[in-house]
This record gives structure tokens, sequence and C-alpha cells, in this order.
């Protein structure tokens, strides 16, 4: 389980903030759905383990209508590569990633 291994960092390094993204949307329903139970089953784990881990949020951006990849987040270089984002997705992510980290520090610089 995933649980195991933020154990495992967390006892090498106690005080650090651990950060989870989901895995993104497919643009295949097959393997999005796949992707959909993955997430479930990832952020449930988490949930059981009482282990400080900030989820970074966001995704939403990246499903379209019908609950897969946006078309224009998808990488189209080759046809058969579902999977992948193109340059603006990624500048989604980072936006989602860098929001996260910032949550954090303004959390802990209120106490």
């Amino acid at each position: 389980t995933y649980k195991g291994r933020f154990e495992e960092i967390r006892k090498l390094n106690p005080k650090c903030n651990l950060f989870v993204c989901p895995v993104l949307p497919s643009r295949s329903r097959d393997i999005n759905a796949k992707i959909v139970q993955f997430n479930k089953l990832l952020f449930s784990d988490l949930v059981q383990s009482n282990l400080k881990v900030n989820i970074v949020h966001g995704f939403g951006a990246f499903v379209d209508k019908v609950g897969i990849l946006k078309g224009a987040l998808h990488d189209k270089r080759t046809a058969e590569d579902v999977l992948h984002i193109n340059e603006t997705g990624y500048k989604i992510l980072v936006k989602c990633i860098k929001t996260a980290i910032f949550d954090v520090k303004k959390a802990k610089s209120k106490f």
C-alpha cells in the first residue's frame, strides 16, 4: 500500500510535508474508469493511515463534461497516447501543485 511508503518517508524525515497528486484522467473511458478506482483506493488508504498528507486539488480542471481528459489538454503527438497532457495541461498541473504548497505555507505561518 501507499501507506507503507508514506510511513517510510515520515520515519526518514518526520517534519517533511508530503503531497499527493491523484492520477490525471485519460482520454480513454476504459482507462479512466481504472484511474478513478485507483484514486479512490489511494485516498481511502490515506484517510485510514492517520498520516498527515496534503492532497493536491484542482484536477476537475482536467476533466470534460463526460468525465474524460479535456481534448484541449491532451498531448496529441501520437494517436495511441491517451494518457499524457500537453504544455497547457502541465501549466495547469504546476498551478495546482503550487497552490497546494503555498496553502500549507500559509497555514503554518498562522501559528
